[in-house]
């Protein structure tokens, strides 16, 4: 065991921090347990996450698509994951299938993040495709990037061919408007 997980594991010892928690340790990441909320310090970074779900890789049928939004990001509300910042993602997803450039760039943190998220929305968006936002995989906070991360899986539909997909929403708190924004939207 590396001596920082030991210091680690010795000041949550120390601290009576043991309640209802559990720690493991694989390959210098150590896990803390917090009211079905789960901390990763990995690096000496803490990582709050909210949900952690593996990604659907079962073939995919097309009875499987329905094009839309199929949840609801504010049942997933709670410490940093606000109404406010679900309202954002949701309003995004829904203008990705509304194919709404308008609305899409809403909640973008500047013109940079703008142009380089539309240029996901125009590779990804061709004539006719379809898009069906099946499950939330990931929401996440990055304390000291102050960046809260939101991992979502989808099918997409061109033509007659369906294939998987996740799209990651990176946030960041805009000091100017006093609010969390849109800044990276990666993935495939």
């Amino acid at each position: 065991m590396g001596i920082l997980k030991f210091i680690m594991m010795s000041v949550v010892l120390s601290t009576g921090c043991l309640d209802k928690r559990q720690i493991e340790t694989e390959s210098n990441v150590t896990f803390l347990d917090v009211n079905n909320e789960e901390q990763i310090l990995d690096n000496q970074e803490a990582i709050t996450y909210l949900i952690q779900k593996e990604f659907n890789e079962n073939e995919v049928d097309s009875s499987d698509f329905k094009e839309g939004v199929s949840f609801d990001l504010n049942e997933y509300v709670q410490d940093f994951f606000s109404k406010d910042i679900a309202d954002k993602i949701q309003g995004n997803l829904k203008a990705i299938v509304d194919n709404d450039e308008k609305i899409f760039v809403k909640n973008m943190l500047d013109d940079s993040y703008v142009e380089s998220n539309l240029a996901w929305l125009k590779t990804y968006q061709a004539e006719g495709m379809q898009y069906d936002f099946q499950e939330v995989n990931e929401i996440k906070y990055l304390e000291e990037q102050n960046r809260i991360q939101v991992v979502v899986s989808f099918l997409r539909k061109e033509e007659n061919k369906i294939q998987r997909g996740i799209l990651d929403y990176s946030l960041l708190y805009d000091q100017d408007s006093n609010e969390w924004l849109i800044a990276t939207m990666d993935g495939n």
